[in-house]
């Protein structure tokens, strides 16, 4: 697992990719649906159940929400350096909320669950679909590895958080179940993604996704990969005021 420092980077277009919006909002647009919030608290809390340890102790969540006034944006600004030239080219006022002293912020944990498990190197489907969370929270849209009588689907779900996001952007810091030398290790491990549009940036294009990442190069091919045990890691975790120390589980940080 690489150490490098994480950064925010997006991949530049090239002609075999297609221009696009992001899509995925529609399916949180039903009448059963009131609010992204109702959407945020249905996907985390199906999602958290399902990711039960198995052990006796019940599944438990914690959301909260630092608005009043909200976090530092001195401090939060490390971890969103390097997004604002792409957010302003994609929404209007972006600006704006770069100057806002603070930033309000959703934070979930889930305990008593097993954590984003799996190889994170992993950038094809794995045949096994239970065998890797880290993959199907981080790097696929569409697909799910639920079936059955489990209840959500980090598919398409987790795109409620770039709906509860003003800077369409959110974070995943975990801590494993599995022995200490499963590929990344137990953990702590911590990557943020962003869904915006195709757009032009100083006369570059680029595709919609973004991530704040250690860009590692795997099989040949420039690769996200999250922080590690480190100064980040940490840092993360006292800024953003996360319960979790080293237990398993998520936690999903939305600015």
């Amino acid at each position: 697992m690489a150490r490098e420092t994480a950064q925010w980077f997006f991949t530049p277009q090239r002609p075999q990719y297609k221009s696009r919006e992001a899509f995925q909002g529609q399916f949180f647009t039903t009448s059963s649906i009131e609010s992204v919030a109702d959407s945020v608290v249905r996907e985390a809390v199906q999602n958290t159940l399902d990711a039960h340890d198995g052990s006796s102790d019940r599944p438990l969540i914690v959301f909260r929400l630092h608005s009043t006034p909200g976090l530092p944006t001195v401090d939060v600004a490390p971890f969103l350096d390097g997004l604002w030239p792409h957010l302003e080219a994609c929404k209007e006022g972006a600006s704006d909320l770069q100057e806002n002293g603070h930033c309000p912020t959703l934070v979930i944990e889930d305990f008593n669950t097993r954590g984003l498990v799996g190889d994170p190197a992993r950038w094809r489907e794995p045949e096994d679909k239970r065998t890797n969370d880290f993959y199907y929270f981080f790097r696929a849209e569409g697909k799910s590895s639920k079936s059955g009588a489990t209840r959500g689907s980090w598919g398409i779900g987790k795109f409620t958080f770039v709906q509860a996001s003003e800077v369409n952007t959110f974070f995943g810091f975990t801590h494993r179940i599995g022995p200490e030398n499963q590929p990344g290790g137990p953990g702590p491990l911590v990557m943020g993604e962003a869904i915006m549009a195709s757009h032009m940036l100083d006369g570059e294009a680029f595709t919609p996704d973004g991530w704040w990442a250690v860009n590692a190069r795997i099989d040949g091919f420039e690769t996200p990969m999250p922080a590690t045990a480190g100064e980040q890691a940490r840092r993360f975790e006292s800024v953003f005021k996360l319960e979790r120390r080293d237990q398993p589980g998520l936690s999903v940080v939305v600015p």
